[in-house]
């Protein structure tokens, strides 16, 4: 399992394409490192799963408690994805525009799921992917040299700490049914 989760995310981000930047002297001509542009790939993909997953998970969840979170995840993460994309337009480079194909497939077999099961799985995952999304913003606001994603990433951790405290706390409560 963890070598087909392996082959489809390499998939995902071959497809992914980077736009460099223009040879224009203005104000948009920023150089990026490699490790900055995975940065903005892998948060776009990151904020554009949360925001599909939370729209199913508000529209399906039977928990009144993964419904509210379902809404928090579209809002939040709409709300980062936006910043993120302002950054990455002004500097000429492309941002996903839909989440990558594992979360893609995630959120199709979220969708064939209902009631406590549905409730559980979304819940489970949310966990799982705040884990790995707050080690990649941690990360850029611990080592980027481009000041305004070092803030950017830096500004949305403890919403995402918050975000994985609370799916914890709803995921505990879900077992204990």
């Amino acid at each position: 399992m963890k070598t087909l989760h392996f082959l489809l995310l390499c998939c995902a981000y071959g497809t992914v394409t980077l736009t460099s930047c223009d040879n224009n002297d203005d104000d948009t001509n920023v150089n990026l490192s490699a490790r900055d542009r995975t940065f903005i790939t892998k948060a776009g993909f990151n904020n554009k799963a949360e925001i599909v997953a939370g729209a199913v998970a508000d529209s399906m969840g039977t928990d009144s408690t993964v419904r509210m979170y379902g809404k928090m995840m579209v809002d939040d993460h709409t709300t980062a994805y936006q910043e993120l994309a302002d950054y990455a337009n002004s500097w000429s480079v492309s941002i996903p525009q839909q989440p990558d194909s594992i979360h893609i497939a995630k959120t199709a077999y979220l969708r064939t799921l209902s009631g406590h099961m549905f409730d559980t799985a979304y819940i489970n995952a949310q966990v799982k992917d705040h884990i790995e999304t707050i080690a990649l913003f941690q990360t850029e606001a611990d080592s980027s040299q481009m000041t305004q994603l070092k803030s950017y990433a830096a500004k949305y951790l403890p919403k995402l700490k918050m975000h994985l405290q609370m799916a914890d706390s709803i995921a505990a409560v879900l077992h204990a049914k």
